[in-house]
């Protein structure tokens, strides 16, 4: 079976990833305000808070960078499991329907819905023998 190299392959999958990055991204926000008010009411407490506030921000914004590079390449993973094999069902029926009756759906061997992959290559089966 031929590797797919698009790794977004539908509206859903592609909804999913914004919707997942987007709140990750309002919870890095808040935290981000939650922190600099923190670090203002610090800052007349600190010999030098110029450098208080860029060793937090420098080190906080390269984190969050680090960990949405981490939450993105993780949904992508997740969601071509999910998503793909369904994708991938949708790609051979309408094979099937277009004339190929040898058809059937192969899935990966780490994909979800195998087992609806197999009740429809049984009914593929069956249908093909009408």
């Amino acid at each position: 079976m031929r590797k797919r190299t698009i790794y977004i392959i539908n509206k859903i999958q592609r909804n999913y990833i914004i919707a997942a990055v987007g709140l990750t991204t309002l919870a890095g926000g808040l935290t981000n305000w939650y922190f600099w008010h923190m670090m203002r009411n610090a800052y007349f407490f600190t010999k030098n808070p110029v450098k208080l506030l860029q060793n937090f921000y420098g080190i906080f914004l390269s984190g969050y960078l680090i960990i949405l590079i981490i939450l993105v390449y993780f949904l992508i993973v997740i969601s071509n499991r999910t998503f793909g094999p369904l994708y991938r069902i949708e790609q051979d029926l309408k094979k099937f329907l277009d004339g190929d009756k040898n058809k059937r759906v192969k899935l990966r061997s780490k994909d979800s819905f195998k087992e609806l992959a197999d009740n429809i290559n049984k009914a593929l089966d069956l249908a093909s023998k009408k």
